[in-house]
């Protein structure tokens, strides 16, 4: 035996984490682009370094709650810490956002490998490491690929619960941790709660009650899962009142109900990433029914991972379209897709003589389009040649003791060398940060404006007091008229 099939699976591995350290930093700073939501995470993070305050900075010395803000302390501490050490700035933020996808495809390979696809894991993990929009989401400051790893965190330890003779605290104790981690990295994602009960619902309706297992240990689930719950509250909602914010996280963007589902599903039949999350979604449906109808064990991991992807799913349905908002259920419709792919041709298939042949060529086909993506045609590789960070870094570089106003531009306060900025954005429909520092701009006090070139027209008695004498990228700078 030569050497390489000796140790082929370590080799393999290798070659896959390599890939993935390579295309979390590769082009940092310009890839992807940085934009509104990176921008007001980022502005969290440099307030709390700053000024040990949760907020949002609207005005010098001003600071607006961050409740509405929708990453919370597992991402902006690390990342405050980060700017204390090293400075603020895109790439001391992202950084930290790189140490979170590693540490998030640790996790789906030890649990690809040990639960779901032990025989096949290592086409499983190929699979989500060319999966294009995990750089995408995990590179960007936002809370997406932290929040995944604390719920992969959270199977793992629900799988080795079951798998436990005799499930000790420490098992009900990890598993209640990281499930709060994941609750407070995102609030959408308390939807693991719901997701949690239901799971035991229908293992219960199929199996019935022998099937749940109960340890006298149990109740150090939701004592661990509410600690980090219960400090995101706090940390994140000081000041605020909780009706007010169960009623902007009920609809931020103010969607028509109705009109939004019929809207959305659209794009389910005409645009290929939908597409493929459904394709795979249905796949997983079709393998958890026939689990379910035929006895066939289903770990209640798998359970909880497939009925909060419904739940997500369900809640894009009523949102804008942005893919961002369906991406976890996706990614974990992917981490089953091996292993669902093998069970139904199996079962469909039974009979037929290539049916190896059948499931390895799907999957090589979907892992060659998947890299083709990567490289080519998504978001990421889009802006493999893209400059604006460069560009905005190199114009705000020089320190300036006149006040600068950011209208709707909060990702620009990340290269900002004053604290002496003032700033207006809307975080969502209806949802205006530094309303009140609009009459600041308006009587013509910031001695630089910076506003996105198309919104000038639309606010023209906003800027009567100022010329534009720049642009950077699609940004007008503005002085004040002599």
């Amino acid at each position: 035996m030569t050497f390489f099939t000796r140790n082929w699976r370590g080799i393999v591995t290798v070659f896959l984490f390599a890939s993935v350290l390579f295309f979390s930093i590769y082009k940092l700073t310009e890839s992807p682009q940085t934009w509104l939501d990176e921008g007001i995470i980022v502005g969290t993070a440099r307030v709390l370094m700053e000024t040990g305050r949760v907020g949002v900075q609207v005005a010098p010395g001003i600071i607006e709650s961050a409740g509405i803000v929708t990453t919370s302390y597992p991402v902006t501490i690390p990342i405050a810490l980060s700017f204390k050490l090293f400075g603020v700035g895109i790439l001391e933020a992202r950084v930290v956002m790189v140490l979170y996808l590693l540490l998030f495809f640790s996790a789906v390979f030890l649990l690809l490998k040990k639960y779901i696809s032990p025989n096949m894991y290592l086409l499983s993990f190929a699979l989500v490491v060319t999966f294009a929009p995990i750089y995408g989401h995990g590179k960007n400051v936002l809370g997406e690929i932290p929040g995944m790893f604390f719920l992969f965190l959270f199977l793992y330890a629900v799988y080795s619960l079951e798998k436990s003779i005799r499930p000790s605290y420490r098992h009900y104790g990890i598993a209640g941790l990281c499930a709060g981690l994941f609750v407070a990295t995102k609030p959408v994602f308390i939807l693991i709660a719901p997701a949690i009960v239901g799971a035991l619902l229908v293992q219960i309706l199929f199996k019935g009650w022998s099937s749940v297992r109960y340890s006298r240990h149990a109740w150090f689930f939701p004592i661990a899962f509410l600690i980090p719950v219960i400090f995101w509250v706090v940390f994140q909602f000081s000041g605020d009142s909780i009706g007010n914010i169960l009623s902007v996280y009920a609809n931020p963007h103010k969607t028509a109900g109705i009109a939004s589902i019929i809207k959305n599903a659209k794009i389910f039949v005409t645009e290929s990433q939908p597409i493929y999350f459904l394709g795979a979604f249905v796949l997983w449906t079709l393998a958890v029914v026939l689990r379910l109808k035929r006895k066939i064990p289903l770990p209640l991991a798998e359970l909880i991972a497939y009925v909060f992807s419904f739940l997500v799913f369900a809640a894009f349905m009523r949102m804008p379209q942005y893919y961002r908002y369906f991406f976890p259920a996706q990614l974990l419709a992917m981490l089953y897709i091996v292993s669902n792919a093998e069970m139904i041709i199996d079962f469909w298939f039974n009979r037929f003589a290539h049916k190896t042949k059948l499931l390895y060529g799907s999957l090589v086909l979907l892992f060659v389009f998947q890299t083709y993506g990567l490289f080519f045609t998504s978001w990421v590789a889009q802006a493999y040649d893209n400059t604006k960070t460069a560009k905005l870094d190199a114009y705000f570089s020089i320190a300036t003791t006149t006040p600068i106003f950011l209208y709707h531009a909060p990702e620009v306060a990340t290269f900002l060398k004053t604290k002496n900025y003032y700033q207006f954005f809307f975080a969502a429909p209806d949802l205006p940060y530094g309303t009140k520092s609009l009459d600041f701009l308006r009587n013509g006090g910031a001695g630089t404006v910076v506003v996105q070139t198309e919104l000038i027209n639309g606010k023209p008695e906003l800027f009567a007091r100022y010329r534009e004498v720049d642009k950077v990228e699609r940004y007008s700078i503005l002085k004040p008229k002599q």
